[in-house]
């Protein structure tokens, strides 16, 4: 058996991962698989909570890359992340005017626009399932998005049908995932809110086999009385997982970063 060098090891200890959750393109070594996190992954879990730094933002961003899937995927045989399945993001840390509304634009949607939260999450999650020649894509800007969807909600219904139909075909999931939402408002009254309606576009998209939503909320935003004072939201608190780092799985992680790390000590 090889002796350890303690220099090498102290250096290798030293040069561990330092930060890996904020939104970056990840290295698949960077991944290491606890089993509440497994759990999470699956599309069916709905709801991912934990407290600040137990992982929302890296499954979040890792989430989002094919080469990941595929290997949570190797590596556990039941996760749901086949090479079919697509992943876009929602809402995050980093503004992404094309890909979602801002801090304040939401506020600007909800004020002025009067729009509920449920029909701006509604739009945020149509836009990424419509084609590049669906009416809602020549709608320049979140105001008039946000409006046709409000004025066409038999068409966004045809859009989800119709591609959920698809993806069931392929054994595929489309899915769609929000993080930082404490990014999403400048007060906790808007921020539940707006978590309230995104938990009901989540139930809604239950109601599809192929369609799914998965919000991350840090363990202080999953206050009940405010987000889930709707009908049925028992279905989605229920399918929540939290992320929990249990001593063992701490060890493990060190090691699998050592392991994987580039210093032979």
């Amino acid at each position: 058996m090889k002796n350890i060098d303690p220099e090498k090891f102290r250096e290798a200890l030293k040069n561990l991962p330092k930060e890996t959750s904020h939104g970056d393109s990840l290295p698949v070594a960077s991944v290491y698989l606890p089993q509440s996190h497994i759990k999470a992954l699956h599309p069916d879990r709905l709801l991912v909570t934990g407290m600040r730094g137990a992982g929302k933002t890296f499954w979040w961003s890792a989430l989002q890359q094919p080469d990941i899937r595929q290997y949570i995927e190797e590596n556990t045989g039941d996760a749901g992340l086949n090479m079919g399945t697509r992943v876009h993001a929602g809402f995050g840390e980093r503004p992404d005017n094309d890909a979602y509304p801002g801090k304040d634009v939401l506020r600007s949607l909800m004020g002025s626009g009067g729009m509920a939260p449920r029909t701006i999450w509604r739009t945020v999650q149509a836009w990424q399932l419509a084609p590049g020649d669906h009416p809602l894509r020549k709608q320049s800007d979140w105001s008039a998005r946000t409006a046709w969807v409000a004025a066409n909600p038999e068409s966004i219904d045809r859009l989800f049908d119709d591609l959920d139909r698809k993806l069931a075909q392929e054994e595929s999931y489309y899915l769609i995932l929000f993080d930082a939402l404490d990014r999403c408002a400048d007060d906790w009254q808007s921020m539940y809110r707006l978590i309230r309606g995104l938990l009901q576009t989540a139930l809604d998209m239950r109601g599809y086999r192929r369609l799914r939503v998965k919000v991350f909320l840090r363990s202080d935003q999953l206050d009940e009385a405010r987000i889930a004072n709707f009908p049925d939201a028992s279905k989605v608190l229920s399918s929540g997982v939290e992320l929990n780092w249990p001593r063992h799985e701490l060890y493990g992680m060190l090691w699998h970063y050592l392991a994987n790390a580039e210093e032979d000590f």
